[in-house]
């Protein structure tokens, strides 16, 4: 009995870690799935942060992409131009609780592009600074 009990633990253990590793996505997919924006695929993911104790997947997810020639990112959505204000608070009060190392956080004082989609209670908050070839991705899920 007691060698069944020792060969289950590390069976389990075996099985959730290949789990875990079939069904992981990329990141463009994940943006699809979730909101069905399509990222174009040409980018360098620089930073990228996602709630680790969430079993159904709510919480903020933050990432920073980079694109060597911005073009594509920029003809993937319709941008708003100009400073909101009400959009930068937002997006500080979702921040702020994230422990998102400081090099990576969105500097507001240069002009930015936004895209935002709501849906039920999430949000989606797309940033591009085009002088940077950034793109700051926001997901608060509820």
């Amino acid at each position: 009995m007691k060698k069944i009990r020792l060969l289950t633990l590390p069976v389990i253990a075996f099985i959730l870690i290949l789990s875990s590793c079939l069904f992981q996505t990329d990141y463009a997919a994940l943006i699809k799935e979730n909101w069905n924006v399509t990222l174009p695929a040409e980018f360098e993911e620089l930073y990228y942060i996602e709630p680790a104790d969430s079993f159904l997947g709510d919480g903020i997810r933050y990432g920073v992409i980079s694109y060597g020639n911005t073009l594509a990112i920029e003809q993937a959505f319709s941008w708003k131009e100009g400073r909101d204000t009400g959009l930068e608070e937002t997006i500080a009060d979702v921040l702020q609780q994230e422990g998102i190392k400081e090099t990576f956080m969105i500097d507001f004082g240069k002009p930015y592009q936004y895209f935002q989609r709501t849906k039920e209670e999430n949000s989606l908050y797309v940033i591009l600074f085009r002088e940077d070839n950034k793109v700051f991705i926001i997901e608060d899920i509820r």
